[in-house]
């Protein structure tokens, strides 16, 4: 069950606000990362000090690179042993839906941004922010990953604030009998891991290392990039893939050092203001308490009390999913899908679903257990009791140009990963082509009728209404 750390500490949301706290959901993964720049302008008093540390980690790093002649010995593989890029669960972020265990980082990655730094540096560049930039030279480097990085280089001061934050909620092994604490640190019943908290300002939607990939920014950020990107590519660079531009950019910055380091002294000077947690563009501070507050608002109340077979099972979740159709189209719930006007990612939309579906079923002792991997790839949620009844869920925004091939495709590998189990394909409409809704209707309208896929598709209009003055 979701659960806000919030409500595991059993204080109000706002109270870690107040304490400059991010209100975490302790067994999912929220999108959103620490950030090197916002880092460094931390005002929170125990981080003070933690972007110094990492630069120095990297110095350390550097120096090691530089000292080294192969791969195999004693400097290299001390700065191998000092890049710490694997999952760092305790702190809750990345890009699972529920669950906090990613998939991590192999050491492959490790010798891959150790052999780019290592090519860097032997080139003359010394500075330590070229691990900060190292997604402006090699692709791939996940976000997260960069996150968990940060994370476990910073890990004591990340202690020191939230042991000052559970002492000023008054939370201790004396006033919380009932939670298991392991050197003055929470215990997170959901992995067994130790919970950090995390200080709000230094959370962003996206390290600024990752933001390097867009070639553009950084030509914004550096006049003298831009000039030699417009003089060795032209007016073609404009035509160019993402991929192919980055490549080529790339190439420009490793032949010229001088470049190279102009770059970096413009990135130390970098503003990245913070992520607003109040309007939250993203949704991933807010859609717990949305999901919270429609499940108690908008109860549902099952006319069958006991599940004796799969087709009770079936019109239970086909009730939980009409409900959430209710919730949105006639409740209001459609307005946490959207920030100004456009669309927020589908995985709000299977959060929302997810939250309250999961309210749903636990006074019907129904297991909902999101992304199950039984070996085809992980469907959205199944929905279970005991080993041979099983419904599962695909939840699709139709703004998701994979509409069609998850319906035709996608939906029915589940299935007969789930032994045939019975399906329900809930669409979400927030934009995107009636076309393609038309053709998926077309599509299983046909498969109803020739009695080849038993998966149900529920269609809900999550269109934002005119207020009835305007209509």
């Amino acid at each position: 069950m979701a659960k806000a750390l919030s409500d595991f500490l059993g204080v109000p949301s706002n109270k870690l606000f107040k304490e400059g706290c991010f209100d975490t959901i302790i067994d999912s993964d929220a999108r959103l990362f620490i950030n090197f720049t916002r880092l460094k302008k931390t005002k929170t008093p125990e981080l003070k000090e933690a972007y110094k540390h990492i630069l120095k980690l990297f110095l350390s790093i550097g120096k090691l690179l530089l000292a080294s002649q192969n791969e195999k010995d004693i400097f290299w593989k001390k700065a191998f042993e000092l890049l710490k890029m694997s999952e760092f669960e305790e702190i809750c972020l990345g890009y699972a839906i529920s669950g906090t265990a990613g998939s991590g980082s192999g050491a492959n990655l490790k010798t891959i941004i150790l052999r780019r730094g290592k090519q860097i540096l032997d080139a003359g560049v010394n500075e330590a922010e070229i691990f900060e930039l190292v997604g402006l030279f090699e692709d791939n480097i996940g976000s997260d990953r960069l996150s968990d990085f940060i994370a476990h280089s910073i890990k004591s001061y990340l202690e020191n604030f939230t042991k000052r934050v559970l002492s000023n909620l008054r939370i201790n092994t004396k006033t919380m009998k009932n939670l298991l604490f392991v050197d003055g640190l929470l215990l997170n019943p959901f992995n067994n891991k130790k919970i950090y908290m995390l200080p709000l300002d230094i959370l962003h939607e996206l390290p600024i290392a990752r933001e390097w990939e867009d070639i553009e920014t950084v030509c914004l950020l550096n006049k003298s990039f831009r000039e030699e990107i417009n003089k060795k590519i032209g007016q073609e660079w404009q035509k160019l893939t993402k991929s192919d531009l980055k490549k080529e950019a790339r190439k420009i910055l490793q032949n010229d050092p001088n470049l190279l380091k102009s770059l970096i002294s413009d990135y130390r000077n970098f503003e990245l203001p913070e992520y607003d947690f109040e309007k939250d563009p993203l949704g991933e501070a807010s859609w717990y308490n949305a999901a919270k507050t429609y499940s108690q608002k908008y109860p549902l109340n099952f006319s069958k009390k006991k599940i004796e077979n799969i087709n009770d099972l079936i019109e239970i979740v086909s009730t939980i999913c009409n409900k959430f159709k209710e919730n949105i189209e006639f409740n209001g719930l459609n307005e946490f899908l959207y920030f100004e006007g456009n669309p927020r990612k589908e995985r709000i939309a299977q959060k929302l679903f997810f939250c309250i579906a999961d309210s749903y079923c636990e006074s019907n002792s129904i297991d909902i257990n999101p992304e199950p991997n039984a070996g085809r790839g992980a469907v959205d949620f199944k929905f279970s009791i005991g080993y041979t009844m099983r419904v599962i869920v695909e939840v699709k925004l139709t703004t998701n140009n994979k509409l069609i091939h998850g319906f035709e495709r996608q939906i029915k590998e589940y299935q007969k990963a789930e032994k045939n189990a019975h399906a329900i394909y809930l669409v979400i409409e927030n934009g995107g082509s009636e076309k393609m809704i038309e053709k998926l209707v077309q599509i299983h309208n046909k498969q109803q009728q020739s009695k080849k896929n038993n998966c149900e598709l529920i269609i809900i209009d999550g269109s934002i209404k005119p207020s009835a003055s305007k209509i």
